[in-house]
């Protein structure tokens, strides 16, 4: 996922071949190559070969069922994804403050993670409107999606510190945007869970 800007394509735009008696044939221009998006291609390739996977697991009638496996792989990379992307924010933050980590570095780290993270919330928001789920379902992938938003704001807050990592003000507002998003996660991991005992 990081650093995408989606699958790209070599495209070749040849001058037209028509030409006037009296005029030479114009010459073949050929447009700069598209950087092609690796990571991108890596998961069409994991999304073909799963799709291939579960129709050969139901032809076959396998156990355990290969679609239940993969939507708990879902699930419970979800719920770690957004606990975890709390942990790496923290961390990065704290280790700019303390000098633990260039600011190069962080800056770096951030702008990827800002990136991945605005991808999957755009990921979870086609999720919530699907209308194959209940509704209940759907708000878990909506409030997934807006946490992935979330992170990615405060991704960007981080990267933004990270160019003047002595300016204060732009400390306070990534650490106020950290604990928003610890908060959401908090609550989101409640709900999941449901009320105790249940």
């Amino acid at each position: 996922m990081r650093n995408g800007t989606g699958i790209g394509l070599v495209l070749l735009l040849l001058a037209p071949m028509a030409q006037a008696k009296d005029k030479p044939a114009s010459p073949a221009v050929t447009a700069p190559a598209k950087p092609v998006d690796k990571d991108a291609l890596t998961i069409r390739r994991l999304v073909d070969g799963l799709r291939q996977a579960i129709q050969t697991s139901q032809a076959a009638k396998q156990e355990p069922d290969l679609v239940a496996q993969l939507l708990d792989a879902v699930a419970e990379t979800s719920m770690s994804g957004v606990i975890h992307g709390h942990y790496a924010l923290a961390g990065c933050g704290q280790a700019l403050r303390t000098g633990g980590l260039a600011a190069d570095d962080t800056r770096a780290y951030a702008k990827d993670m800002a990136q991945n993270w605005t991808q999957l919330s755009q990921v979870y928001g086609g999720l919530a409107g699907h209308k194959a789920f209940d509704p209940e379902l759907r708000n878990i992938f909506q409030a997934l999606a807006l946490m992935s938003e979330k992170a990615a704001q405060t991704s960007g807050l981080l990267a933004r510190w990270a160019e003047v990592a002595d300016d204060n003000s732009r400390a306070t507002a990534f650490e106020a945007a950290l604990e928003d998003y610890r908060g959401r996660v908090k609550a989101f991991v409640a709900f999941v869970q449901g009320p105790p005992g249940k």
